[in-house]
């Protein structure tokens, strides 16, 4: 094309400009303008001739359109084609991505042993109708439906596992949307707990329990109903009982089978529960040497006691008074009961200590008048420290002339802030020591001029 352009002012003037055209490409979409597809047909390989030019819009990746992350919505795409004249074409396609429906299968067991049921569930929120489908030879109670159980074969057993499909009819783009999952069919096994336990014992009973079950995964062991241990193997179960009666049980799993042994009941007795009282409880004086004890035990059936001291008998009442004549500061106590049925025995013991006896020094006369030692100017007692010390001092009159709880205080012979009369004074000392030993003592102490 050519073009003049003239103008005329003052002057004439033109200018001539020479336009060449170019041609552009015609452009095909061989998938159409209109696309539908599913979901799982992500990646989406766009299509266009002629080929070599550039996809433009969401979710495309150069020429692939990821219908994974665009389901659900309608997508506007162009396609841009350069030609050797440089010349630009474009074209747009729609592509609406249908979602896929939300379907996953649930199963009652991985493993199922022959003879028993396993329980599948299709969940979807789509309200098509699907059916189910298996390898294996067995039958399904509702194939048409989402929830069905299965019965297996014993050839089933044969086969490593069995797949079952659901499979869900849509009347959409997506058409029939498949789940799968897989079972394995096993056969039970037999077993027995070994018989070699008592039926009757004494507590604490430590029992051993053993079975011959041949294969197994899981093992547990239970006691009166309880799961008491688990193995992962064929295991010994060491209980240790108190008093009571117990059916020991072993619950073995076999992949997916299962298989109980049951024991015969077993009585346990109960020992006698221990409890003694003794007086003095621990600490005791040579000056009185003398134990009280009783025996405070109790068992259900009944039960006899024996007294040991120092490992020597000394009787087998429930109730006794005894003379204690050790040499030594310490000595045992040991009270030995045996339950009225089934023999079944405790004992307990308990530790006694003769407390050395705190000497006091208590002077019988002195004289305060400073004409003597000065020790003898008044009247103080002496001895080891004490947690409790108490002094009263009378007349012969009765009456109260002094008293003190310091026992580092001494009387000087004054009351009232006058002299006492010579002659002698009643006295009385109250002590406690460190060991929570009392002791007391009384006597005269003689005033002298």
């Amino acid at each position: 094309l050519k073009l003049v352009y003239k103008e005329k002012i003052q002057c004439d003037n033109k200018k001539e400009y020479e336009i060449q055209v170019k041609d552009t490409s015609m452009i095909s979409l061989p998938q159409g303008p209109n696309i539908q597809i599913c979901q799982s047909q992500s990646p989406l390989v766009l299509q266009a001739i002629p080929s070599g030019g550039q996809w433009l819009g969401n979710y495309v990746n150069g020429n692939s359109f990821d219908a994974y992350a665009a389901a659900g919505k309608t997508t506007q795409v162009s396609y841009e084609y350069t030609n050797a004249n440089t010349c630009i074409s474009h074209s747009t396609a729609s592509i609406y991505v249908e979602k896929l429906p939300e379907l996953t299968v649930e199963k009652s067991r991985e493993k199922i042993c022959v003879g028993d049921l396993l329980l599948l569930n299709a969940l979807t929120s789509s309200s098509d109708p699907g059916y189910w489908y298996t390898d294996g030879a067995g039958s399904f109670d509702q194939s048409a439906s989402r929830m069905t159980n299965y019965t297996p074969s014993l050839s089933d057993v044969s086969k490593p596992f069995l797949t079952f499909i659901y499979t869900l009819q849509t009347n959409g783009v997506c058409g029939n949307v498949p789940v799968e999952t897989i079972a394995i069919i096993r056969n039970g096994q037999q077993g027995e707990i070994i018989k070699n336990y008592p039926l009757t014992l004494c507590e604490p009973a430590n029992l051993n329990f053993t079975t011959n079950f041949q294969r197994l995964e899981k093992q547990f062991w239970l006691v009166n109903d309880s799961i008491y241990e688990e193995f992962d193997y064929n295991f010994p179960f060491n209980p240790t009982l108190a008093a009571g009666e117990y059916v020991i049980k072993s619950l073995v799993y076999d992949s997916a089978c299962q298989a109980m042994a049951i024991s015969e009941t077993i009585t346990v007795l109960p020992k006698p529960t221990m409890n003694l009282y003794s007086n003095p409880g621990f600490k005791m004086s040579r000056e009185y040497p003398r134990l009280y004890l009783k025996d405070l035990s109790y068992c259900k059936f009944g039960h006899t006691v024996s007294w040991y001291l120092n490992n020597m008998w000394i009787g087998d009442s429930r109730e006794m008074n005894i003379k204690i004549d050790e040499p030594k500061d310490t000595f045992e106590i040991k009270m030995i009961a045996i339950s009225g049925k089934g023999d079944c025995m405790d004992s307990l013991s308990q530790q006694f200590v003769f407390i050395p006896i705190n000497q006091l020094y208590i002077p019988n006369a002195f004289s305060p008048d400073s004409k003597g030692p000065t020790e003898n100017n008044s009247f103080k007692v002496v001895g080891p420290p004490m947690r409790y010390f108490k002094i009263e001092i009378f007349n012969k009159y009765g009456e109260k002339v002094y008293m003190s709880e310091d026992m580092n205080a001494s009387w000087d012979g004054l009351y009232k802030g006058q002299v006492c009369m010579q002659g002698d004074y009643f006295y009385k000392i109250e002590t406690t020591d460190n060991e929570g030993v009392s002791r007391d003592y009384s006597g005269t102490v003689s005033v002298i001029r």
